[in-house]
C-alpha cells in the first residue's frame, strides 16, 4: 500500500498514535507515529507562525 496525503487522517485519528515534539533546523515539529494499513507510518508537521504544514509522510 502506498501512503498518500489522503491517508493523513488515518494517522491523526489513530487511538494508538505517538506524538514526538522535536526541533530541527530551528523549526518546531511534531512527528506522529501510527500503524495504518498494517505498516508503520510517520507524519511530520512543521509549526510556523502562519499555521502548520506537512513536510513528510512515510
Amino acid at each position: 500500500m502506498v501512503l498518500t496525503f489522503n491517508n493523513v487522517n488515518q494517522v491523526l485519528d489513530s487511538p494508538f498514535r505517538l506524538d514526538v515534539e522535536v526541533v530541527r533546523n530551528n523549526e518546531q515539529r511534531t512527528q506522529s507515529f501510527a500503524y495504518v494499513f498494517n505498516q508503520l507510518a510517520v507524519l511530520t508537521v512543521v509549526h510556523t507562525g502562519n499555521g502548520e504544514r506537512i513536510i513528510s509522510f512515510r
